[in-house]
Parts: C-alpha cells; sequence; structure tokens
C-alpha cells in the first residue's frame, strides 16, 4: 500500500444489542474515515499519522425517535496507555431508524504505531493485519471513485431519456395538430 492518504465511506455492520430490530435488515452504521499520514514516516507497516472517524447516519436502527450515541476505541499506539483510545460520539441528531450525526460527530486519533529494533526486523501477523486493514481501505477509496462515475453516467442517461421523451411528446403534439 501506499503511503498517501485516504478517505473512504465505509459501512460498518453491527451484530446484537439495541440497536437489532427484531426483523428486517441487519443495522450499519456509515463511517466516513480518514487517514492522513505523517510525511515524514518511512515505514509502511507501522503507521503514523492522524486518523479521523466522523460518524455518519445508520441505517435499520431499532426505535422511531430513540437517539443513539457511538463508542469507538481506535489503537494510538500499539503499547502502553494509548494503546486504546475510547471515544463517545455526541447523540444521534435524528431517532431511528435512520439516525444521522452531525459535524460534531468527529474523532481525531495520533497514530504513532512504533516497536523495538529487534522486533522491527520481522514482520509480524499483526503488521501484516494491518497492511491487509490499510490497502482495504484504499481499495474502498477506488471503488467509491468508480461508483460515483457510474452514478455520474447513469444520470447523464437519464437526463438524455428525459430531453429525449419531451421532443417525442413534442413530436406527437405537432402530428396531431397537423391533422
Amino acid at each position: 500500500h501506499s503511503m498517501e492518504g485516504t478517505e473512504a465511506l465505509v459501512a460498518v455492520p453491527l451484530h446484537g444489542g439495541r440497536v437489532k430490530t427484531m426483523f428486517g435488515p441487519r443495522p450499519e452504521l456509515e463511517i466516513n474515515v480518514c487517514w492522513d499520514p505523517d510525511v515524514e514516516n518511512t515505514n509502511a507497516h507501522l503507521p503514523k499519522g492522524d486518523l479521523s472517524l466522523q460518524i455518519v447516519r445508520g441505517t435499520s436502527f431499532a426505535g422511531v425517535d430513540t437517539r443513539w450515541r457511538v463508542f469507538l476505541e481506535v489503537p494510538e499506539t500499539l503499547y502502553g496507555a494509548r494503546a486504546t483510545a475510547d471515544w463517545t460520539s455526541p447523540s444521534s441528531t435524528t431517532g431511528g431508524p435512520t439516525p444521522q450525526w452531525g459535524e460534531g460527530a468527529t474523532c481525531i486519533n495520533v497514530i504513532e504505531w512504533a516497536v523495538s529494533d529487534k522486533e522491527q526486523e520481522t514482520d509480524t501477523p499483526e503488521e501484516s493485519f494491518r497492511s491487509k486493514v490499510l490497502d482495504l481501505l484504499e481499495g474502498k477509496k477506488e471503488k467509491g471513485a468508480a461508483r460515483r462515475r457510474v452514478l455520474d453516467m447513469l444520470e447523464s442517461q437519464a437526463e438524455q431519456l428525459s430531453e429525449l421523451e419531451t421532443r417525442v411528446a413534442e413530436v406527437a403534439e405537432h402530428m396531431v395538430n397537423a391533422h
């Protein structure tokens, strides 16, 4: 994976708890993930930079007007007190089943993963996992751009179809008036 920043809207399926409705689709939480790596970091396997997580909206949540909060744990470091940074969002601005959060539902984490010189010599399963996660985020960004291009193309075709329908109606009206 590259050392470039990336941004992706990620839909996270939620399992169990009070958020799940009795029937229907599994609830999901959309989170805008923005990774801004430290340009001076030379080790792609040990991320260092700013990770911004913005809670955007939920889908298929239980409750009609229930307000929701999101609790996140982010590994800012590999060891010590910041190995798990906790954050709780403000309450959603709208209730279920599709709660939304405003701009204030963003947490910014300073990621500084580092290991001792001896541990850096080998590629651990954790480093391999982190690398795969970052690769997946970059892949989501590319898929999102492709999806946007397809939607733009479909929108353009819909506009052309609408123009064609208008022209056909004008020709039909002209033919009726001519007789």
